[in-house]
């Protein structure tokens, strides 16, 4: 899902009152990505990344983000 179909999604989960929303995250949108990252990669990192910064920074639906890494690796904490 793209970022802007993960925010509209969103949008819509707080105008139908929805109590929790799960974010389906990957590892490495937190950060830049390592030299010779196919661009096409990058580019999708960079969108979940800014989609996830959106959804966390909201008021409410309480959010769960789930990626890939290891437990205590993630920068991101449910709320």
């Amino acid at each position: 899902m793209d970022r802007n179909a993960a925010i509209l999604l969103a949008d819509a989960a707080e105008r139908a009152g929805m109590r929790r929303f799960l974010v389906i995250s990957a590892m490495g949108v937190d950060s830049q990505p390592p030299p010779g990252t196919d661009p096409v990669f990058a580019a999708y990192l960079k969108a979940k990344g800014e989609a996830d910064a959106d959804i966390a920074s909201r008021p409410g639906p309480d959010w769960t983000g789930l990626d890939d890494s290891a437990p205590g690796d993630a920068d991101r904490r449910p709320r």
